[in-house]
């Protein structure tokens, strides 16, 4: 390559000079400048994107916890207690009351557990430490798998 090898690549130190003067011309010329605010733009692009990844990276490795998560936090449970886990159990699995669309047009309330279903409350979770088919309740949702522990 000559003697200026790469400086005038793109992100090449040349690059950059035969840009500020040509905008350095152009001002004199009573031309707006180019060079200087498309490189501004670039950088202000670049440091956005840097900002959202370390956002993303940020709330990966710090989730935010949920509404239910808060208040049962606030209502003094220590989160990984077994006192905690049978709370949120509680909490996730209450019914919930839906209004439903009811005959002449009135609308009726009927309660709906979690589990699926009309009509009272949720199927109660295991006990902490219950042994079920050869697996040991670990606290959590029952339905998750990672709840459980061969015996």
């Amino acid at each position: 390559m000559g003697m200026f090898g790469n400086a005038f690549k793109p992100g090449g130190a040349g690059r950059d000079i035969a840009g500020y003067i040509g905008d350095a011309l152009a001002n004199i010329g009573g031309v707006k400048p180019v060079y200087g605010p498309s490189k501004m733009q670039e950088r202000q692009q670049e440091l956005e994107y840097q900002r959202q990844i370390a956002l993303a990276q940020y709330k990966q490795q710090n989730p935010d916890p949920t509404g239910t998560m808060q208040n049962v936090v606030a209502a003094g449970f220590k989160p990984g207690t077994p006192e905690y886990y049978q709370f949120m159990q509680k909490a996730i699995l209450a019914p919930r009351i839906m209004a439903v669309p009811g005959e002449g047009g009135t609308t009726e309330y009927r309660d709906f557990n979690q589990a699926g279903g009309e009509g009272g409350a949720a199927p109660a979770a295991p006990q902490l430490g219950a042994v079920q088919g050869g697996y040991v309740f670990l606290g959590g949702d029952p339905a998750n798998e990672a709840s459980w522990r061969k015996q």
